[in-house]
């Protein structure tokens, strides 16, 4: 019995139901109960129907890269009144693939409902269809919602550093790429460091790594490119120097570095001036000596 009614439908004090019921069909039961010669003892029912409440279900929309071993799925599920929270929890699937249940947290509408880890390395590059969909408790019935995961292709990042002297003076990076996300450079390993776009290197020798890392943008996930370049000093010993430089005609009979690493080559017809990479600058020939 919910509560106690008089005849004239009033609630009699500290008759009331008590605590929450869940949906279904209930047997309400009204009772009056005599205080004079003039009205007998009655009562009567009815049936209370109490409908499991639906709730409304929002999925999020998600973007990954093509390969990518998971992703994150998530859910909010919202609902009316001030009464428990849906306990069921939520199963999601991507098109008809395995489906995993989450658990939904909160106390208050909506909840939050999350799947940290679907696996998604063999979907294709497509657009593909979340479905999540709550388990249904006493209180609560099922309810259905739907949105998309769409697979982006990587971007094509190119990204190429030339060999430097220990001794070179900080230089300007750059990549290249068919996507319009913005590129951070960083260095993965070696005697360097980085700041923006600017590599700084250390004055010793070794090999350094960077690393250009672009963001998701414009169709494209995010991706990344290393490249790896040599900072150390020329082996001019065993380096073939080409080009019109007049030290090239005769023996060396000299050498010496300049601050930027090139090389200067003294021969018997004059002074040669070769980059790092051994290709001729510029050459001064010595004057010619006039007889007499």
């Amino acid at each position: 019995m919910l509560e106690r009614l008089d005849l004239h439908g009033v609630r009699r004090p500290g008759l009331h139901a008590t605590g929450r019921i869940g949906w279904g069909i209930y047997t309400l039961t009204g009772s009056h109960l005599s205080t004079n010669e003039n009205y007998m003892t009655g009562s009567g029912t009815t049936a209370l129907t109490v409908n499991a409440q639906t709730p409304t279900v929002s999925v999020s929309a998600v973007s990954i890269g093509l390969g990518n071993a998971t992703a994150i799925l998530s859910a909010n599920v919202a609902y009316t009144g001030a009464g428990v929270a849906p306990s069921g929890g939520i199963a999601f699937k991507i098109d008809s693939g395995t489906t995993v249940i989450a658990t939904c947290v909160g106390s208050s509408s909506p909840v939050m409902c999350t799947y940290s880890s679907y696996p998604t390395s063999t979907l294709a590059l497509e657009p593909h269809t979340i479905t999540a969909t709550t388990i249904g408790d006493g209180n609560y019935a099922a309810a259905t919602a739907t949105n998309t995961l769409t697979v982006l292709p990587p971007p094509t990042i190119v990204f190429t550093v030339l060999n430097h002297h220990t001794q070179d003076a900080a230089f300007s990076v750059s990549a290249t790429s068919n996507s319009s996300g913005a590129v951070i450079y960083s260095v993965v390993s070696g005697p360097a460091t980085i700041l923006g776009s600017t590599a700084t290197l250390a004055g010793v020798a070794g090999t350094v790594t960077l690393q250009a890392s672009q963001a998701a943008s414009g169709g494209f996930a995010a991706g990344s490119q290393n490249t790896r370049f040599l900072n150390g000093s020329p082996d001019y010993g065993n380096q073939r120097l080409t080009g019109g430089g007049v030290g090239t005609i005769a023996s060396p009979l000299g050498l010496a570095f300049d601050a930027s690493g090139n090389i200067w080559v003294t021969s018997s017809n004059g002074v040669s001036e070769f980059s790092r990479q051994g290709v001729a600058v510029n050459s001064t020939p010595f004057p010619e000596r006039k007889a007499g």
